[in-house]
């Protein structure tokens, strides 16, 4: 028999071998050739993971006898190669792409060759045809061996089975519809089921195998294309996933929707049927809208003073009633998801009606204050309503101090019907348990002695069912009960960081940024304890009732031995928790402590480093961490006591049980006896549960010491002071004095100045002469003891300060940044602040070219510190922040002080062409000499005020500090 030449010769250059179908390989070097002597392979394609298969593979295709595999390139985007997997014991001779190359040159050899390489190319189209993600689109037209022309998105394959193409000019040229080649440096095949795609004017050449088989394109273009296999593949998997996804989302959904609906028509039983009342005193009705959504949340507001209408007029009327609100979207099912919470939408039509959304009858309702009208939402109207929506969070009362009676009270209000469900199914349960051991007195008296099977299996199934029973009660108690907790969790938790937000500025003087982070978290143990503790205390105690009962129905005298056991348990258990306790306040004081230690210095890592004192940061904190485990300790050692214990305790009754049993005389059966055993069982685990409750509600008043500083401490709520409705920046100072402390000598003497809006002042003197108390003055953190500030001739006494605030834009030495990236630093949480707004502030700091320099330019990620950031950069940066707002007075406290004179320059032009007022407090001459005015301090008092050569001619006190510099 004749062997064909060209496989002599792939012997002769190459390595024969068996393949097992048990060992499949990786075809991963592009350099390595593969022919199939004798037997069938699977070509798949595969993720590939540290040099192995990894997950599922996806098969290509099939190869037989007398074909080639040719390795490809693991894909760099998604690790994809071929496996080849022999479907029979096969032979391989290995080759080299070398070989191939040198075999194609010889003229005996070369039709074989590209007979081998353009079957293995149509193989590989063929493995692409089964693609679903593919879809064949409308031809255009049909490539011959010519030059053509072609036009944009028109999709273009050859007018037979295999031709290689090179395009020119072509803006793109996609492979499949959706993978883009660069035909720079190759010729690509175009085979079965395989067409492009251009965009924009485009050439294309259309060339035979044989006529570039020996040019480097031909084989680059072959390489290429294994490469946009494997893209086209890891585009199917991504639909795939993504098609199996949504269909396990949309499946969840309805499962949800169904459970949902059948716990609300459950529900309803519980809910309270109440009448809405439509009645309004204005005829404004976005504030009618909002007071009836208020309502509902047992919330009441007032009309601001000085109504003047505007587009942000709902943010106004929150304001003036310190309301805080956030926007919400509408889903497109949105009104079958909540029916619990009120909420202010708009109706999606030219006048932009305000609507109210409240709950009615176990659906949501909506009135429109216009109209009067009440109409259920349903899947017909609620397209009415525009996607953005609004919620609003009750507060505390800001003006009284938050005692542990009025969150208790705050926590459980709203909740009631949940808790009542949560007692009610709990209370239910509870009495189904007691059949257990009744049921357990019946088998051993009466079906065990009878052999009765029937009412063996009777009494089976009733213990089955008590069993579906209780599960059933506990599943409606357990949702019940999470959606409290969710509800006690974020109103409590906005109310107190709304109060913490409100506390005036010298409040955060007085506790590190750890501690009060380690006390506001006080707020969500106390919601804890009593979603879990309460409610577990009063259904332990219903049910250390319940089973008291049955234990006195069985015998009254070993009733009372239990009672006496579980008495002298409770003392014991008494005694353990006041000494817990009093270790628990001391452990939460230590944590606060450590948590305030730890962030001080994670915050200021970078100076430890820089002056080499990680050890004594590490010293400092170790010593406080080791106070606190030996507390921890202490408690864990007073804990397992108390385990140890109860668990002895538990034991011993049981013991004494038995022996009275035993040696008095009683008219108990075996069964009465088990099911005694089993209601005491029951009995001890409510009292000892009860007692482990009551001693973690006993932890409130440990907690609520933690939060009193920011319950008590009165907010900086002047909320009710008009809004400056026009603002230009213009200020005035009369007189004023100022001191920290009643017994402190003064900060500010008789001070008086006055700047006009737009002016440029600078504040010069020297260390603690007073410049950052009076800004801190300007802006309404501190109130002078005597004498007025004004802004546009009006006291600030009649504004609020928040308000005077918002017109301000501050920039600080020492500010630092938020972790996230530029734009989210520039605009804060702004809803009405874009990406161009951005730019246009980046721009007003001289800082947009940094910025765009930056390969992700607006989205580059920085950290508090600035990460890669330098602090010319940084000051910039926040320059930028203070800015994006418009604002029209500008405080600068050493804004500019990491910046080069250079970029000063730039920034200070940049300035210098907004309408805004400028105070900077600055030591280097190059800042200030430009100023309007120059107002030099000293022990709080105004020595000097004038122009830099007014005040260098005067060669008063500015002159000497200037003349240090100069010189």
């Amino acid at each position: 028999m004749d062997i064909n030449p060209l496989i002599l010769e792939f012997r002769r250059r190459g390595t024969e071998r068996v393949q097992s179908v048990i060992d499949p390989f990786l075809a991963d070097d592009p350099d390595k050739v593969y022919f199939i002597l004798d037997g069938s392979v699977n070509l798949s394609t595969t993720k590939v993971v540290s040099g192995e298969a990894y997950g599922r593979l996806d098969n290509f295709t099939t190869l037989e006898k007398g074909e080639l595999v040719i390795g490809g390139d693991i894909s760099s985007e998604n690790n994809l190669c071929f496996l080849v997997d022999a479907e029979v014991e096969s032979v391989f001779i290995d080759l080299t792409l070398t070989d191939l190359k040198e075999l194609s040159k010889d003229a005996e050899f070369k039709d074989e060759v590209i007979a081998l390489i353009e079957k293995w190319v149509n193989r590989l189209y063929e493995g692409v045809a089964d693609d679903t993600s593919v879809q064949t689109p409308v031809i255009h037209d049909f490539l011959g061996f010519d030059r053509c022309y072609f036009y944009m998105g028109n999709s273009v394959v050859g007018n037979r089975a295999f031709m290689w193409v090179k395009v020119y000019d072509a803006e793109k040229c996609k492979f499949n519809r959706h993978l883009e080649i660069d035909f720079e440096h190759i010729f690509f095949p175009l085979g079965v089921r395989s067409y492009l795609t251009l965009e924009g004017n485009a050439k294309i050449e259309a060339f035979k195998s044989e006529d570039i088989i020996e040019r480097e394109g031909f084989w680059s273009g072959l390489r290429e294309l294994s490469t946009q296999i494997f893209k086209s593949d890891a585009y199917e998997i991504k639909n795939r996933v993504s098609a199996e996804t949504n269909r396990l989302i949309k499946k969840y959904t309805l499962e949800k929707e169904d459970f949902a609906n059948s716990l609300k028509s459950f529900s309803q039983v519980f809910q309270k049927d109440t009448n809405l009342k439509v009645d309004f005193d204005t005829t404004d009705h976005v504030f009618n809208a909002l007071s009836m959504v208020l309502q509902y949340e047992k919330m009441s507001i007032v009309f601001p003073k000085g109504y003047s209408e505007n587009e942000d007029w709902l943010s106004e009327i929150c304001r003036y009633n310190g309301l805080r609100y956030r926007e919400v979207l509408l889903e497109p099912s949105w009104y079958t998801t909540n029916n619990e919470d009120a909420f202010l939408a708009y109706l999606n039509n030219e006048e932009n009606e305000p609507i109210a959304i409240i709950p009615h009858k176990g659906s949501l309702s909506f009135i429109n204050p216009r109209t009067k009208e009440i109409q259920k939402v349903n899947a017909e109207n609620a397209s009415m309503f525009k996607q953005e929506a609004f919620v609003f969070y009750r507060p505390f009362d800001a003006d009284k101090t938050v005692t542990l009676k009025d969150i208790l009270l705050f926590t459980i209000d709203k909740n009631k019907i949940d808790l009542l469900r949560v007692f009610g199914m709990g209370l239910a349960g509870g009495v189904l348990m007691l059949f257990f051991p009744i049921l357990t007195a019946q088998i051993f008296d009466f079906v065990i002695p009878s052999a009765d099977k029937q009412q063996l299996l009777n009494i089976a199934f009733a213990l089955l069912a008590i069993s579906f029973g209780t599960v059933g009660f506990d599943l409606v108690k357990q949702y019940a009960l999470m959606r409290a907790q969710n509800r006690l969790d974020y109103k409590a938790q906005s109310a107190l960081w709304d109060r913490l937000l409100n506390l005036p500025s010298d409040f955060f003087t007085k506790y590190t940024t750890g501690d009060l982070a380690s006390r506001s978290m006080g707020i969500n143990q106390m919601k804890s304890i009593v979603s879990g503790a309460v409610i577990a205390s009063v259904l332990a105690l219903a049910f250390s009732v319940l089973n008291l009962g049955l234990l006195l129905y069985y015998n009254v005298n070993l009733a009372m031995l239990a009672i006496a056991f579980s008495l002298l348990q409770i003392t014991i258990i008494g005694l353990f928790a006041r000494s817990q306790l009093k270790l628990q306040k001391v452990l939460m004081e230590q944590n606060g402590k450590l948590s305030g230690i730890a962030f001080q210095i994670l915050n200021g890592i970078a100076r430890f480093r820089a002056s080499g004192a990680e050890s004594r940061a590490f010293l400092y904190w170790f010593k406080s961490f080791m106070s606190s485990k030996s507390v921890s300790i202490d408690l864990a050692k007073l804990q397992n006591a108390q385990t140890i214990l109860n668990s002895l305790l538990g034991l011993l009754s049981t013991v004494f049980i038995f022996i009275i049993v035993k040696t008095t005389s009683n008219n108990l059966t075996t069964g009465q006896f088990f099911a005694f055993l089993a209601a005491y069982g029951a009995f001890v685990g409510a009292i000892v549960g009860m007692s482990g409750a009551l001693i973690q509600m006993l932890q409130l008043p440990v907690i609520y010491d933690r939060l009193r500083p920011i319950l008590e401490t009165k907010p900086e709520c002047e909320t009710q002071k008009e809004a400056p409705t026009k603002f230009t920046g213009a200020i005035e100072i009369n007189n004023i004095n100022f001191r920290y402390k009643e017994d402190a000598p003064l900060t500010i003497k008789n001070l008086s100045l006055s700047i006009k809006s737009g002016e440029y002042v600078a504040l010069v003197g020297p260390s603690g002469s007073g410049k950052s108390t009076l800004i801190r003055l300007l802006l309404g953190f501190s109130k002078p003891e005597s004498g007025s500030l004004y802004y546009d001739k009006q006291d600030m006494d009649h504004y609020d300060p928040k308000m005077i605030r918002r017109n301000m834009g501050v920039v600080l030495q020492d500010g630092d940044l938020m972790s996230g990236d530029i734009y989210t630093n520039i605009v804060g949480s702004s809803a009405y602040l874009t990406l161009k707004d951005a730019w246009a502030a980046a721009r007003a700091a001289a800082f947009d070219k940094d910025v765009r320099s930056f390969p992700m330019g607006m989205h580059t990620i920085v950290n508090e510190e600035g990460g890669t950031l330098s602090g010319g950069q940084k000051q910039r940066l926040m320059i930028a922040r203070a800015l994006v707002h418009k604002p029209k007075i500008l405080i600068f406290d050493e804004a500019t002080s990491a910046l080069d004179n250079e970029t000063q320059a730039i920034v200070t032009a940049s300035l210098d062409n907004l309408n805004v007022t400028r105070i900077v407090i600055a030591h280097r001459l190059s800042t200030i000499i430009n100023a309007d005015t120059i107002h030099y301090l000293e022990a709080g008092e105004l020595i000097e005020s004038g122009s830099y050569e007014e005040l260098m001619a005067l060669k008063g006190k500015f002159f000497k500090l200037a003349e240090r510099q100069i010189e």
